[in-house]
């Protein structure tokens, strides 16, 4: 029994008891606050929810199409005046206009620094001073492959010069197993950073003249190794050790994607359940007011045994989520509306291209792979910027 009058009474909750009040909380935000109270709640409680299943989106702090924001989103002013690239096991990762490049998680508010912008293997210079001019990168022309350089502002370097980071464990307690790999640049090469390192370090391949026109889309790590794809559906495989890389030649694209088609299209790579490699293409069309939108998607799966990419129809009773996120299948949740979220794909807007202050950013729904309908979640916006994207723990990831 608790003390009464005593200022320890809240710290004295049994956990077991704590644990069954925290089930009835169904706002991440009402959770963060509840572990808040003190100390004692603060270890006694994990620090993500288990029962409040998730994804969420994380949206622009001035949007205001979602009112019951309670239900769907903290606020995140540590974000404000960046460009969020990658969301990996509960942590976000952002670019400032200053150059920085910070992983962040939200339910914690802990912070860690990834190398900055300046060090991304293409750039060749950063000045503070240039105003409008800070950056000149270098770039490979693609006719010729002869290298050139060009000028850039940090705003422009910001919003699109990278395409996503994706890390391979959570950055918790200075773990040496951990690394971020990031796509990066006009070309979309690979480069990655392992903790503390203060530079970015380039992938390559024995073959460059590949590595220039490859366009990889999406990566994830593999039974030990490094698997990309490219926006033809080719295949690449980087050491982590030693850096190198190879395209596999005798996994053949699928069918569907050739060289007209293909610039529509975008690429994902994730596990199943059983820890297969698969395979997402999201086709897309551009509508009445220019801007990409999903239309569809296909799934495959790699036969190892073949070296084919296998059609396939169905997640049974899992859920992909796809977007600036890493791409993750995930277990099934209960929907906003209560329904439980089964065999479908979560999408998020995150061609950056196709991003700008006033367009873009609004291709954010939900696929359903048995009927193949499309549910919008902003079908009357014309412009999220910055574009959202999906957050969840690893907790829900299994």
């Amino acid at each position: 029994m608790m003390k009464k009058n005593s200022s320890y009474a809240w710290e004295e909750f049994h956990s077991d008891l704590l644990l069954e009040i925290v089930k009835h909380l169904h706002s991440a935000e009402d959770y963060v606050r509840c572990r808040a109270v003190c100390k004692s709640w603060n270890l006694k409680l994990p620090k993500t929810p288990n029962h409040i299943r998730g994804p969420w989106l994380v949206l622009p702090l001035n949007h205001d199409t979602i009112k019951d924001e309670k239900d769907f989103y903290l606020r995140l002013p540590e974000l404000r005046n960046t460009m969020v690239c990658g969301s990996s096991f509960g942590w976000l990762t952002s670019v400032g206009t200053d150059g920085v490049i910070q992983m962040l998680n939200p339910f914690t508010d802990v912070q860690f620094d990834l190398p900055p912008m300046s060090t991304i293997p293409d750039i060749i210079s950063h000045r503070h001073d240039a105003k409008g001019e800070e950056y000149t990168i270098k770039h490979v022309r693609f006719m010729d492959g002869v290298n050139i350089s060009y000028i850039s502002d940090k705003h422009e370097v910001k919003k699109k010069h990278i395409q996503k980071v994706i890390l391979s464990c959570p950055p918790d307690n200075n773990n040496e197993d951990f690394m971020a790999i990031t796509i990066y640049g006009k070309l979309h090469r690979l480069a990655f950073c392992k903790f503390a390192d203060k530079t970015w370090t380039d992938f390559s391949i024995p073959e460059p003249e590949l590595y220039h026109d490859c366009g990889l889309e999406d990566a994830i790590f593999h039974k030990g190794y490094i698997y990309a794809i490219d926006f033809l559906a080719r295949l690449f495989v980087f050491d982590k050790k030693t850096s190198m890389g190879i395209i596999i030649r005798d996994v053949p694209s699928p069918q569907c994607i050739n060289i007209t088609s293909a610039p529509l299209n975008t690429n994902y790579l994730f596990h199943d359940a059983d820890g297969d490699l698969l395979m997402a293409i999201r086709h897309s069309h551009i509508d009445e007011i220019g801007v990409l939108k999903t239309s569809a998607f296909h799934l495959y799966k790699l036969d190892e045994s073949v070296k084919q990419w296998i059609r396939i129809f169905s997640l049974g009773n899992y859920v992909l989520v796809v977007g600036f996120n890493s791409s993750v299948c995930m277990l099934p949740f209960p929907s906003a509306k209560g329904n439980w979220a089964r065999n479908c794909i979560y999408y998020s807007d995150h061609i950056a291209d196709f991003h700008g202050p006033n367009l873009g950013g609004r291709d954010v729904g939900v696929f359903n792979l048995e009927d193949g309908s499309i549910e919008e979640l902003f079908p009357n916006s014309t412009c999220l910027y910055p574009p959202p994207l999906w957050l969840f723990s690893q907790n829900f990831i299994s």
